[in-house]
């Protein structure tokens, strides 16, 4: 069979029950990466804007009621990924913060907060610990402050920097 030849066969007819699976499947594939866009943002968004180009692209949407449908899935799976991403990050700050006790040794919190949080949101010195963590965007940012006197800790606060 020679290259021309192959190209040239007509394409067989589309199965309805198999277009509509690959449909329902895109759809989906559309909400998970929505979701994915708030969790892991930048991955998120690429992967969200390549799926939702392939929906598009390659769905032919005559019905006007799938436009509709498919609008609320991807905004479902946004607002998810947003409050799961807030969540966990407002989690981890708090357990960061509640893991020292008042007195014990800021030492103890300066290498634990060497391996935890975003790495641009860290900063220790020999009286403050600071440990962040990103929440949906760059912008809102879940922190923990630690300071100290004498070298023990004697105060904490968790605090949201929008």
């Amino acid at each position: 069979m020679t290259q021309a030849s192959r190209h040239n066969r007509p394409m067989p007819p589309s199965n309805p029950k198999k277009r509509k699976l690959v449909t329902a499947i895109r759809i989906a594939l559309f909400g998970v990466a929505m979701f994915g866009a708030g969790v892991f943002q930048p991955v998120g968004a690429l992967l969200s804007f390549i799926v939702a180009l392939l929906c598009i692209r390659a769905v032919r949407l005559r019905n006007l009621v799938k436009w509709p449908l498919l609008l609320v899935l991807g905004l479902s799976g946004y607002a998810m990924g947003i409050s799961v991403s807030e969540s966990s990050a407002k989690s981890n700050a708090d357990a960061f913060c509640n893991r020292f006790p008042i007195g014990e040794a800021l030492d103890v919190a300066a290498r634990a907060a060497s391996s935890e949080g975003d790495p641009w949101l860290r900063h220790s010195d020999s009286n403050e610990v600071s440990v962040g963590y990103t929440g949906a965007s760059v912008f809102s940012r879940h922190m923990c402050i630690i300071t100290a006197q004498d070298g023990h800790i004697a105060a904490k606060r968790y605090f949201y920097l929008d």
